[in-house]
């Protein structure tokens, strides 16, 4: 018996024993000539000294929540922690070249790049999209092509001491809004800054910086131009705003100069109104300048939450549109049927203005502002939507928003029902 009992132990040994190595081996090891790592508890740890030349974790993105790199090690590789769920970084003092792609689609919220790194590669930060503060060094004097292309939260960034600015360096920072460039910037390339939706202001503090037309191209919220350098800079190419420089229009902006945009204006008509519920509404508006139009116009059984223009066309605002419009308010009836205590029918109905390729996303809560909300949907825009799991005697309140299936975009949440479950 006891034979029997060395035998098997000596058999799970030998068939076990190697996959418990293999598992430990395969959360450490080397990853360069005289670097290795570590992951434990989520922390990726990697130590040693010198460049580090292979990313033998990248299985592992999912298990890596925070980052730390030793104080000796001296470079990251292409693509190092491309796609891992961290949220957290600590970087050694001796790091000097961040790879390609390194952080692309990591979940960082803020970084601090030591002050010995010097070259941060292509697409370092792409699809960054929770990346709100970036600390530069000094030392990097060039933001590569696609470095912070879309990190679409990124308020707060020092470019100063930057030299040039590759091509869609920051394409879609639709959070940042001023940028200002020191004396040593040399270039800014096409598409640097294209479609940074929110960017208003833009000043070049010194030197003879190179411009390209379009590097700020699709910036259509720019507004304002500051010249304190040696060169001509060129306003953003689009025929719907205009520039004026000493209330003169330009296509550049002088040395010493300042020069300001505004949209061009067109004219705004209404059919379907009844004055006593709009009031006064604007007859007029400016290209990509906030305009407010009334959204959430309520009337007994019936809610007003978007705008239709051109016939079919919706909107809940003006910003992106040009032209001259004719606007019709849309409006969608609603009924309660109770079915029980704890299930009530929301029937909607938007009738003729319906459109096939819509739906409607509705969240309904016991709290004013909607915390704790619970969702239902609808696939089109006529149709029963069940409310569940409702308190007798509660009052419940609803919003909803249109959502357009084709282009993937949607209202803004409308004004309030209110339901008393009695």
């Amino acid at each position: 018996m006891k034979k029997h009992i060395i035998v098997v132990l000596i058999f799970c040994f030998m068939c076990f024993g190697g996959t418990v190595r293999e598992v430990s081996a395969a959360n450490s090891g080397t990853c360069g000539p005289s670097a290795t790592w570590e992951l434990d508890g989520g922390v990726l740890t990697i130590s040693g000294s010198g460049a580090v030349t292979e990313r033998p974790w990248h299985y592992k993105y999912t298990q890596i929540w925070e980052v730390e790199i030793g104080d000796e090690i001296t470079e990251i590789p292409d693509s190092a922690f491309e796609g891992a769920l961290m949220d957290r970084i600590s970087i050694g003092s001796k790091l000097e070249k961040i790879g390609s792609q390194a952080f692309e689609a990591t979940y960082l919220t803020e970084i601090t790049i030591p002050e010995s790194v010097k070259e941060i590669g292509e697409e370092a930060f792409l699809y960054c999209g929770l990346l709100q503060k970036v600390t530069l060094p000094k030392e990097v004097k060039r933001i590569c092509e696609g470095t912070f292309s879309s990190c679409t939260k990124l308020t707060d960034i020092n470019l100063e001491h930057i030299c040039q600015i590759d091509k869609n360096a920051f394409y879609d920072c639709d959070r940042l809004e001023r940028v200002s460039f020191g004396s040593s910037l040399e270039r800014i390339s096409p598409k640097a800054f294209d479609e940074c939706d929110r960017l208003k202001e833009v000043t070049f503090m010194g030197g003879k910086p190179n411009v390209h037309e379009k590097a700020f191209a699709w910036a259509l919220a720019l507004r304002k131009i500051v010249n304190h350098s040696e060169s001509n800079i060129p306003v953003p190419p689009c025929d719907e705003i205009i520039w004026k420089q000493d209330k003169k229009k330009v296509k550049k902006v002088s040395p010493g100069k300042t020069a300001k945009g505004i949209g061009k204006k067109y004219k705004l008509s209404y059919t379907g109104v009844d004055k006593k519920l709009f009031g006064t509404l604007p007859k007029s508006y400016r290209f990509y300048e906030k305009t407010s139009l009334p959204v959430s116009v309520k009337t007994k059984g019936r809610i007003q939450y978007y705008w239709l223009y051109d016939k079919w066309r919706w909107t809940d605002g003006l910003m992106g549109l040009c032209g001259d419009l004719k606007l019709t308010p849309c409006w969608m009836k609603y009924q309660f049927i109770k079915k029980s205590d704890t299930k009530t029918v929301l029937r909607v109905n938007l009738g003729a203005q319906s459109l096939t390729s819509m739906h409607l996303d509705l969240r309904y809560s016991e709290h004013k502002d909607m915390k704790k909300s619970k969702r239902a949907y609808c696939r089109d825009l006529d149709g029963d939507i069940v409310l569940k799991k409702l308190k007798k005697g509660k009052t419940y309140y609803i919003q909803f928003r249109a959502e357009d299936f084709d282009i993937d975009i949607h209202t803004k949440w409308s004004g309030k029902i209110v339901y008393k479950n009695r």
